[in-house]
């Protein structure tokens, strides 16, 4: 797993991950980002908002606002990437969000000056050209570990995974805060991309990476099943299946595409394995124990047992979340 080239950040990376399916084929609206250079590297994913993007555009293929606005600002984040990655000053810079949302406001302005016919559609609903973003941006830090620049909107998340457990990184634009009710309560988004109105890129840093995965994740990986633990299991159990990260990838997208009732996209990123054997090693302890004491008996268990179960869950997952705003 590990990279032949030990300089840099690859001194600690041992190989990406990445998972997609679209729900209607060649019609997805997801879409996603995943690179790495010699001193950074990027896990993206872009969720294309089909409900107030759903118009279609003639002169962009009859291909809807959602669609072409995930494509446009993943592209546009790759174009910034390469040009990041060989900026040693912006690599010594803490944020970086005010920079990528000049650059998001200027190409998806190019997008709607590109309109043939404007809509005659006037709804607060509406918006022109909307996608979420969960953007995970690594570089090496002073004292040689790995930091990841947390950047996100809209209800895409990023996560880290390592021997505690699974820990969600970025807060939902939305007015529900807890992870377990979001999945039986539909909150609207408050915070999206768009070309037609304001937004705010959301950011944190997080230091000392050292051994885990990182990764973002659209809705439709963890917003089909019954609690963040059974994200969490679904991933640890497709890695406790497969012999190496190809039929991890593949059993993973095989068990979310039964699941999933949308299209699904994950990028990540796994830091500080040999090899796979040993990241399977590694997690194995956190796959028994959330088993025995989590999911094993969730099923079985009432709705208040449910819930506390949940809390009890909730601390370690919660650990890394950032401060509400």
């Amino acid at each position: 797993m590990a990279q032949e080239n030990e300089r840099g950040l690859f001194a600690s990376f041992s190989q990406s991950l990445f998972v997609a399916q679209d729900k209607v084929k060649d019609h997805g609206e997801d879409s996603y980002l995943i690179a790495f250079r010699e001193n950074a590297g990027v896990c993206a994913v872009f969720d294309g908002l089909g409900g107030s993007g759903s118009r279609q555009y003639q002169e962009y293929g009859d291909k809807t606002g959602a669609y072409i606005a995930s494509r446009a600002v993943s592209e546009e984040m790759y174009n910034w990437f390469l040009l990041f990655s060989e900026d040693q000053a912006g690599l010594a810079a803490s944020k970086l969000s005010q920079d990528l949302q000049a650059r998001i406001d200027k190409r998806l302005s190019a997008c709607k000056d590109g309109e043939i016919k404007k809509s005659s559609l006037k709804s607060s609903m509406t918006r022109d050209f909307p996608t979420t973003l969960s953007m995970l941006v690594f570089r090496t830090n002073r004292k040689g570990g790995i930091s990841a620049n947390v950047i996100w909107v809209g209800d895409s998340r990023c996560y880290w995974l390592d021997g505690g457990g699974l820990h969600q990184l970025t807060r939902d634009d939305t007015h529900q805060q807890d992870a377990y009710e979001a999945l039986y309560k539909d909150a609207a988004m408050n915070n999206v991309i768009s070309a037609s109105a304001p937004y705010s890129l959301r950011e944190h840093i997080l230091d000392g990476l050292n051994r885990g995965i990182a990764f973002s994740a659209t809705d439709g990986c963890f917003g089909y099943l019954q609690s963040p633990m059974h994200f969490e299991y679904l991933i640890l159990d497709s890695m406790m299946r497969a012999e190496s990260i190809d039929e991890m990838e593949k059993t993973l997208h095989e068990r979310l595409t039964q699941i999933a009732g949308d299209d699904f996209t994950l990028t990540g990123a796994v830091f500080g394995f040999e090899n796979f054997r040993k990241m399977k090693a590694y997690y194995r302890k956190r796959y028994e124990v959330l088993f025995q004491k989590y999911i094993e008996h969730f099923r079985e268990s009432s709705k208040d047992q449910r819930l506390g179960l949940w809390q009890e869950y909730r601390g370690g997952y919660e650990k890394y979340l950032p401060a509400k705003k």
